[in-house]
């Protein structure tokens, strides 16, 4: 019993330590300047305002992505796409894929999508599949 207290004191001062050093050192420590937001506002942002705060989130950002230096993050840095996709995403942001009794148009991109996924790994006719939002949710449902 003694051998095993001590075991656990010595392994929880190790942890107390490596959380001790995490406290100052990560992705969730701050610059200067900028603060947590834990709490909704009294009241609602004007536009102008909106635009102050995220103007002031993308200061946050160091990774120079649209440079190449940040794989499997961004797939699509091309400048020329970008009203493209910003006019697709004004179509789309309200769809919910989950009701395709209301988003047809949705339910059947998806299937179009699914479909030539399946094609390209010569997939067996009664093969079905789902689109998903990102890559922890797509390697999850591929286990399901």
């Amino acid at each position: 019993k003694q051998w095993y207290q001590r075991r656990v004191r010595v392994i929880q001062e190790k942890v107390d330590k490596t959380k001790a050093e995490m406290a100052n050192d990560g992705p969730w420590v701050l610059p200067e300047g900028h603060t947590y937001q834990t709490e909704l506002p009294a009241t609602g942002l004007s536009d102008k305002e909106l635009f102050g705060v995220i103007s002031k989130y993308n200061t946050l950002n160091d990774v120079a992505w649209r440079k190449g230096r940040c794989s499997g993050t961004i797939y699509c840095a091309e400048e020329d796409k970008n009203d493209m996709l910003s006019e697709v995403y004004k179509r789309y942001c309200w769809s919910n894929p989950l009701h395709v009794d209301c988003f047809k148009d949705v339910r059947k991109m998806e299937a179009e999508v699914v479909a030539m996924c399946g094609a390209l790994f010569n997939h067996p006719s009664k093969a079905s599949g789902t689109v998903t939002s990102g890559g922890t949710e797509s390697i999850l449902m591929s286990m399901k």
